[in-house]
């Protein structure tokens, strides 16, 4: 793990405020989740400094379902979190499924020298990702 700290984001991903008028800051693995979960929000070519960055998942969200559809997203996934030098890239499991509408995407992964399994819930809508990290 990094030694790195950086500001922390709100569930509405805004700067959260301390009683001071600080920002509140995070770091660990608070952190390393944060910035899994803003990369697979995020789409490549945004961040200007880092084209890569991003899982773009917002390709999908017009799409039809079918196998090609989730192999596709299953690919991306594990090209995006193999990519993360943190991350274990033999540990990463992503399943999809099609309810009510929605694409529902699950990512299992591990740091590497962890034995802790990290598990992401991902939605895909018609309108919207949401990212949410299971405790």
């Amino acid at each position: 793990m990094t030694s790195e700290t950086d500001i922390f984001l709100n569930d509405n991903y805004q700067m959260d405020i301390d009683q001071v008028g600080n920002c509140k800051l995070i770091d660990g693995v608070d952190l390393f989740i944060q910035n899994i979960k803003l990369e697979a929000l995020t789409q490549e070519d945004d961040l200007f400094y880092d084209l890569s960055y991003g899982w773009s998942l917002l390709d999908f969200i017009h799409s039809e379902y079918s196998d090609i559809l989730k192999l596709e997203i299953i690919q991306r996934i594990k090209a995006k979190l193999a990519s993360n030098i943190l991350i274990d890239a033999d540990s990463i499991k992503i399943t999809t499924d099609f309810v009510e509408d929605q694409i529902q995407i699950v990512a299992k992964f591990k740091q590497i020298d962890s034995d802790f399994e990290f598990i992401l819930n991902i939605g895909l809508d018609r309108i919207n990702v949401e990212v949410i990290l299971n405790d």
